[in-house]
């Protein structure tokens, strides 16, 4: 037979108090949202792609690139979106990074998206961070676009998930038919 003291049946039920408040303390749905938003920048041109969609890649005289429409139906593109010869160090667009806690699922919903000076073609795109407990995450993103503006929103469960940070990934862009390489900012949010 197992004796237990009046001292440990007493602490047992103080801890069991404890935790039966802790566990029905409401948590918020998800915190107040930090939204992040980068400019986007053009790094370099693709000189195969920009072809393909009827622009052409130039140097300035000052040694700049640029992309040139040289068809119609480019010329009627850049008109319509907006967007100019685009150089290496010229805003092509934003980035925007969202992250919210969702108590529900016991995760995280990761909302990013950018808006391009131009069409995107598609991207390649990704957001990692870690949370208050210090495990890290990685979710990616990538894949086709079709137009100035794009968005997704994926749901990553993760452990230590009621708070913590992320970003997008440093490497992540999109492609756009005037074959600008057009760079995310590193937009942040922590929730």
């Amino acid at each position: 037979m197992i004796r237990t003291s009046r001292t440990v049946r007493s602490g047992v039920l103080v801890l069991a108090a404890a935790l039966a408040t802790v566990a029905s303390s409401p948590l918020p749905a998800s915190a107040a949202a930090e939204v992040d938003t980068v400019p986007m920048t053009v790094s370099s041109f693709d000189p195969a792609v920009a072809a393909a969609h009827g622009y052409r890649v130039e140097k300035a005289a000052d040694g700049r690139e640029m992309s040139v429409p040289v068809t119609d139906a480019a010329r009627d593109e850049q008109r319509l979106s907006g967007a100019t010869r685009n150089t290496v160090s010229g805003n092509c667009g934003s980035a925007t990074l969202t992250i919210t806690r969702n108590r529900a699922r016991q995760g995280i919903n990761i909302q990013t998206s950018y808006v391009v000076k131009g069409t995107s073609l598609g991207h390649h795109w990704g957001v990692t961070g870690a949370t208050g407990v210090g495990k890290l995450y990685a979710e990616p993103f990538s894949g086709l676009a079709g137009g100035s503006r794009w968005s997704a929103t994926h749901f990553k469960s993760v452990y230590g998930w009621s708070s913590g940070f992320g970003q997008i990934d440093v490497g992540s862009f999109a492609t756009l038919s005037n074959g600008a390489i057009c760079h995310a900012g590193r937009a942040t949010s922590s929730w």
